[in-house]
């Protein structure tokens, strides 16, 4: 599982461990309202409770619909098979808890025998703390904010995550080849504006500057000169200077793209000068 909904499901079971427990403490509240059964009864639009007891022969008038006994005894009832449902979910989740294994590309290379290992990231331990709590502040952040058009995030990186196209997912596998924490398309207020960059970018040299990269498609088409007149001016308004803090790539005419520009990227701004290599 994505560590992302992972990290969901176990933040689910900690809500429905505490949803139990108070729910518990209710039903045994309403001990004395356990084990009766209720039967209906319609007089033109009005209706009339009554109850029996397990055991018992007969049922026992309570009243109308605003009874208090009625209430409690239908609030018996729901707490049960609430209990009941928790009861399977929480067991489901902590068998995953119990069960689960970490596929993240770094968790994944470090199982593999060390010849296998050398795309892994090449910075020290400090670094990859330093990376992986940027990463988790950076998540927690998006999740404050709604996911712009879900239903068009078709394709996945390497990791899961979802994205909008094959140019991106290029992107993101090359940034993870090379172990550069990134976030897809997490929001930022920029000169007033909120928008979604496609990938804000954790540079691996000091594990503190931040550049953005955005991908644009083909430019020949009015929407994606829009789209990038727009976005560069919003940059430029807050400082933010192409090149150095924000960078461009896009589609060639025919569609394609060249990954060489984003290598050129990771190589310059994003790992350390003699660190760096081209993956083959």
């Amino acid at each position: 599982m994505d560590n992302k909904y992972y990290s969901e499901a176990m933040r689910a079971l900690d809500r429905m461990i505490s949803l139990r427990e108070g729910k518990t403490r209710r039903l045994a509240e309403l001990e004395n309202y356990s084990g009766y059964a209720l039967k209906v009864s319609l007089r033109g639009k009005n209706k009339y409770y009554y109850a029996r007891r397990k055991g018992d022969k007969r049922y026992c008038y309570l009243g109308g619909e605003n009874c208090e006994e009625v209430k409690l005894i239908k609030e018996s009832v729901y707490l049960r098979k609430l209990l009941k449902n928790l009861g399977i979910e929480i067991k489901l989740l902590t068998e995953l808890q119990a069960n689960h294994k970490d596929i993240s590309y770094e968790a994944i290379l470090s199982q593999l025998p060390l010849t296998y290992q050398t795309a892994l990231p090449q910075g020290n331990g400090i670094g990859n703390i330093a990376a992986k709590a940027w990463k988790e502040a950076k998540l927690k952040e998006k999740d404050r904010y709604p996911v712009k058009y879900p239903e068009q995030l078709k394709m996945h990186d390497i990791e899961g995550t979802p994205m909008r196209s094959k140019s991106e997912v290029i992107i993101a596998n090359l940034l993870i080849a090379y172990g550069i924490p990134f976030v897809y398309e997490l929001p930022h207020v920029i000169s007033g504006k909120l928008i979604y960059p496609d990938f804000t970018v954790l540079s691996t040299i000091d594990y503190k500057t931040e550049i953005i990269i955005e991908h644009e498609g083909l430019m020949n088409q009015e929407l994606y000169q829009n789209s990038y007149l727009y976005k560069t001016n919003l940059y430029l308004a807050a400082g933010m200077i192409p090149g150095r803090d924000v960078f461009f790539t896009f589609d060639d005419l025919s569609g394609g793209f060249d990954p060489s520009v984003v290598q050129d990227i990771i190589d310059i701004r994003l790992r350390p000068r003699d660190e760096t290599s081209r993956i083959n």
